[in-house]
């Protein structure tokens, strides 16, 4: 299986091989196409995603079965408090209050958690099968579906060395927005994706005022959490870490001055330890979900 990441008008395309409990780079690379022919034409997808196949290095992707992300604007994660005595038959319609889709409408899923808690994850079929028909069309099989901030956890924090008991906000920029995941009590919390005007000339690396707007962003966040963000004894926690990644990681400078400006440790994505760029964040996790998911099987 490799992992196919849409965002925007570009395509990331990673697989994955392990050799022992090292993970390493098969094929990845990155492609564009035009987002507004393919408004209208999957085709224009699905054929970028060909030809990014052949181009793939140090090899090129031949495999058949694909997983992708859902972006978070067409993606819900909701914590649910539930009675233990409640069957499990009626978890469905306790789920469908929380959204503005019938479940007839949507893909959904939950994991039981700890202290009479679910975690559920859905997003409308509409959009889902339009993924599924993209693979199609490139002459795939989708066998993987994640949220995006499913993926971006995966990216994050499966090859990292970050005790995932920490209180952690998950990073991520990309060239049109930036994606924040707060990972607590061993379970995702809270998403959000902003739209994130650079004001640099080229988007390549941060000026000052990108830094401030970006603190701006992350402190709203961080400082909202910090209120209502409880453990499991009800006690209120903070942010701990804070983990970039995305086009900016690179640049010292910018993790620097977040750890000063909001006065929690920044730290690097895993993506290095595999030598690969770290927009590829969220590629990673898919292809880290996928290959768990193959291992248990």
């Amino acid at each position: 299986m490799f992992a196919i990441d849409i965002s925007k008008n570009t395509i990331r395309l990673l697989k994955l091989e392990k050799e022992g409990n090292t993970f390493s780079v098969y094929g990845a690379v990155e492609t564009k196409f035009d987002e507004i022919k393919a408004l209208k034409d999957l085709n224009i997808i699905s054929i970028a995603i060909k030809n990014g196949m052949e181009r793939a290095k140090p090899n090129s992707i031949e495999d058949k079965d694909v997983g992708f992300s859902i972006p978070e604007e067409h993606s819900f994660i909701k914590i649910l408090n539930i009675d233990n005595s409640m069957p499990k038959d009626k978890i469905s319609s306790l789920i469908e209050k929380e959204i503005p889709y019938s479940l007839d409408e949507i893909y959904w899923d939950y994991q039981e958690l700890d202290n009479k808690k679910i975690i559920f994850s859905a997003a409308p079929k509409k959009i889902v099968d339009t993924y599924i028909e993209i693979a199609r069309l490139a002459s795939l099989k989708t066998v993987l579906v994640e949220t995006e901030s499913n993926a971006l956890v995966w990216g994050s924090l499966y090859l990292s060395k970050i005790d995932i008991n920490k209180n952690i906000l998950l990073l991520y920029i990309d060239k049109s927005k930036i994606n924040i995941v707060i990972w607590s009590n061993n379970a995702i919390q809270f998403t959000t994706n902003d739209k994130f005007e650079y004001e640099s000339a080229t988007i390549k690396s941060p000026n000052k005022k990108d830094v401030e707007n970006l603190t701006y962003i992350l402190e709203k966040y961080i400082n909202f959490y910090n209120e209502h963000l409880k453990n499991q004894e009800e006690e209120k926690q903070k942010i701990d870490e804070i983990i970039l990644t995305g086009i900016w990681e690179n640049y010292l400078s910018l993790k620097k001055e977040l750890a000063n400006k909001i006065g929690i440790p920044v730290v690097y994505g895993p993506s290095r330890l595999i030598n690969i760029n770290s927009t590829y964040t969220i590629a990673l996790g898919i292809a880290l979900r996928g290959m768990k998911i193959q291992i248990s099987n």
